[in-house]
């Protein structure tokens, strides 16, 4: 791609001068590994020697064959009784309706449903219901399998695991019910089927795979295997990372359930094969489901720049025993001395989840919240003044600004959509252009459960309670970046709830006299409130209450500050002169009183749509930007600065060059749609959501009225029609592009935890 102004010209030339290197040229490149290239990027190049295809005990894949295929029961209206148990507020997913509309119907189903094995699945009349909260698994007394909405009426399915019953709460007597299990070879990790034939090689094989919230592609091999590959390695080191699956079968009663007590752990080994024929072991570890996965180097100094068969072996444990030795390989990655720059900018990308703009000094924030962000922003990089986001709330902003679709587009609107390949996720689109791509995020809705880790190495979404997030900051991520000894350049998405709500008891900036002493003194009413908040319960607020929890607000975008300054600092040195690209930015805001709400997810007022965007190019350019851009530009502007195509269904702009002045920002929440253009913001459609509700029209002159506080439609109806046909021809151009309805997927307990103590969901889902 032709550059578009002077300095990436230049930087053109300079990344060219650094991709020559004075390395001789070899005849036979084929089985050379370089610093950075992973035999998971070739998967075919690993032979498989030796597969045990099932480590099932012996005659439960035949017991198991009438369980792991779509079985259908029926339960027939005849079959429901009518309890005298009352339908509650907490049965019903949220938006369903006053409880005292619903009964609640008892049936016992022939088939009790394992919900720790596969996939349940359920129609009512012949529609299907789609899973709203998923199964749990750790002995409560309820859980919801289906939330199916009619054309006229609402019915819901929840299933009692200690009881043996299936509920309906519904406005009538439920219609036929079909149910049962749907268990697929992935969803068993493929290993039920001991007839099939052992692979060649190991593209088959290839799974994502996460253990203790770490999710990376791998290689399943359950032991005993032998996974082997000619590589010349160009390095010192493989770097490895295994880990054994908590993955274990029995049969109970004729019928397979999971049994995931019976491993003893497996053995893990790398054999080399120098060109004499000797074999040399060079390094083994024994692993337990418990460790997750272990990463470790192994040394491979005495064979640099040898043609040698490297061996990777997989043994059972210390007992002998095979039986749910489910053995995972994955980064298989080659450490070494770089001969040779990367050839494209290292990307790093932080997301400072909930933090709007106006809390930072750049911005014009009164408190000195960020005093190291601005410190850094104003020397290295360009501050985009005037910078909305796509979404008020997590999901689907995200998803955005990963992919530069705006919400129709991707249709990742609400719990549980997700995100799928089709998307083309900026670190699948980089990965497959040699970037080494690695995530740090802390859950919640960022999760590999709704398809973020799509085109990741390494996708570490575990959830560490704030204070605790404050002490670790990211000093394990820098560790990762200094240690990677590589030629590749690197993808970091970084995503944190630091900033986010429930707010630590830091009252740095809480005014001292008087003293506050009001209920938000306690981090539990904190919590608490929030999640009130979202549900729509919450008490009313004094001008105290307020002003403490911006205060413990602001405190937060602090401890932030220094955690994200510490990473920059270091990546700095670790970069030295190689070029790399910084965005630093927010999902979304959030409402402090600003229209007499807290949170968000409920509006699209400035205040949840106003974040920063701040970017440190590779050529050195500073200042401010007034041009309006969005978080649909992020996506079209790493890959330009990447040398990759931008395809022209995306719906942002890349920001290299000049900016238009004039330029029309979509925003979208739910049914609603807000159009901001020349200094005006209408919203257009409705919402229903927290407390606040909108149907029809709204507009806000919002260069004179920047907090969108004064409704101008009736005085400018004008100026309305012409923002609805700008508002529409963007739709009418950027079409749905996904079925998204078919990507639902039942999301794993332990995410609806962290949503809980995030306020999304209440203690009933």
């Amino acid at each position: 791609m032709t550059p578009r102004f002077p300095q990436l010209a230049v930087f053109t030339v300079i990344l060219a001068l650094f991709s020559c290197g004075s390395e001789p040229s070899r005849v036979d490149q084929e089985h050379d590994l370089r610093p950075g290239d992973s035999l998971l990027d070739e998967p075919a190049r690993l032979r498989v020697e030796q597969l045990a295809l099932s480590s099932l005990p012996a005659g439960l894949p035949e017991a198991a064959a009438g369980v792991l295929i779509t079985r259908t029961f029926l339960v027939p209206p005849t079959q429901w009784s009518l309890s005298e148990q009352p339908v509650e507020d907490s049965d019903l997913p949220r938006h369903a309706g006053p409880a005292g509309d619903y009964q609640r119907y008892i049936t016992r189903p022939a088939l009790r449903l394992d919900l720790a094995l596969g996939d349940q699945w359920l129609q009512h009349a012949g529609e299907p219901a789609s899973p709203h909260v998923p199964p749990r698994r750790r002995g409560q007394d309820m859980t919801r399998i289906g939330d199916w909405t009619g054309a006229d009426n609402r019915i819901h399915f929840r299933w009692d695991a200690e009881a043996g019953e299936l509920h309906a709460l519904a406005q009538q007597l439920p219609e036929l019910v079909e149910y049962g299990y749907h268990s697929t070879r992935d969803s068993l990790m493929a290993y039920v089927e001991t007839s099939q034939p052992a692979p060649a090689d190991a593209a088959d094989l290839v799974r994502r795979v996460t253990l203790q919230e770490v999710d990376r592609p791998a290689v399943l091999a359950p032991a005993p295997s032998v996974l082997s590959a000619s590589v010349r390695p160009l390095g010192d080191a493989l770097r490895v990372a295994v880990g054994a699956l908590p993955l274990g079968f029995a049969d109970r009663n004729g019928q397979l359930v999971r049994d995931d007590t019976r491993s003893d752990g497996t053995t893990f080994a790398v054999d080399v094969v120098n060109a004499e024929g000797a074999t040399r072991r060079v390094w083994s570890r024994h692993v337990v489901p418990s460790e997750g996965f272990v990463t470790e180097e192994v040394d491979l100094s005495d064979f640099s720049d040898e043609l040698i068969e490297l061996r990777l072996v997989t043994e059972p444990g210390p007992q002998g025993d095979a039986t749910a030795d489910y053995a995972v390989w994955s980064e298989l990655r080659l450490a070494g001395k770089p001969r040779r720059a990367p050839q494209r900018p290292h990307v790093l990308f932080i997301d400072a989840d909930t933090l709007r703009a106006d809390s930072l000094g750049m911005y014009g924030a009164e408190r000195p919240t960020s005093p190291r962000l601005d410190a850094w922003a104003e020397s290295k990089a360009v501050i985009y003044e005037n910078g909305s986001t796509a979404a008020n709330w997590t999901l689907p902003s995200t998803v955005s600004m990963l992919t530069g679709l705006s919400v129709t587009q991707h249709g990742v609107r609400e719990f549980p959509r997700v995100l799928t390949e089709d998307a083309e996720p900026l670190a699948l689109r980089l990965k497959r252009a040699g970037y080494e791509t690695y995530a740090r995020t802390d859950g919640g809705f960022v999760n590999a459960a709704f398809g973020f880790h799509l085109g990741f190495d390494v996708f570490d979404f575990n959830a560490y309670p704030h204070a605790e997030h404050f002490q670790r900051g990211w000093k394990a991520e820098l560790e990762h970046l200094r240690s990677r000894r590589s030629e590749r350049p690197a993808f970091y998405f970084l995503q944190t709830y630091m900033v986010h709500a429930p707010y630590m008891q830091d009252r740095r900036f809480a005014d001292e006299e008087p003293r506050y002493t009001g209920p938000f003194t306690e981090t539990r009413i904190t919590q608490q409130y929030h999640k009130q908040v979202l549900q729509g319960t919450a008490p009313e607020m004094t001008a105290d209450d307020w002003e403490y929890l911006r205060a413990l607000y602001d405190a937060g975008v602090r401890r932030m500050d220094d955690v994200v300054m510490d990473f920059l600092d270091g990546a700095a040195d670790v970069f030295g002169d190689e070029p790399y690209v910084v965005i630093f930015t927010s999902d979304h805001g959030e409402e402090l009183a600003d229209h007499g709400l807290f949170g968000h997810g409920h509006t699209l007022f400035r205040e949840q749509l106003a974040v920063p965007f701040v970017l440190q190019f590779p050529d050195g350019r500073t200042g401010r930007e007034r041009a309006p851009v969005s978080s649909l530009d992020l996506v079209p502007t790493v890959l330009e600065l990447a040398g990759l195509p931008v395809d022209e269904h995306l719906a942002g702009r890349s920001l290299l060059g000049t900016l238009p002045q004039r330029r029309l920002l979509i925003a979208e929440d739910d049914q609603l749609t807000a159009g901001q253009l020349d200094g005006w913001k209408l919203f257009s459609g409705r919402s229903n959501s927290y407390g606040w509700k909108h149907d029809g029209q709204s507009l806000f002159r919002s260069s004179s009225d920047p907090m969108d506080a004064h409704d101008v439609l009736t005085e400018h109806d004008d100026v309305a029609r012409g923002l609805q046909d700008q508002i529409d021809a963007f739709h009418s151009t950027h079409p749905p592009r996904f079925d998204t309805e078919a990507a639902a997927e039942a999301v794993d307990p332990a995410v609806v935890e962290q949503l809980k103590a995030l306020g999304y969901l209440g203690e009933d889902g």
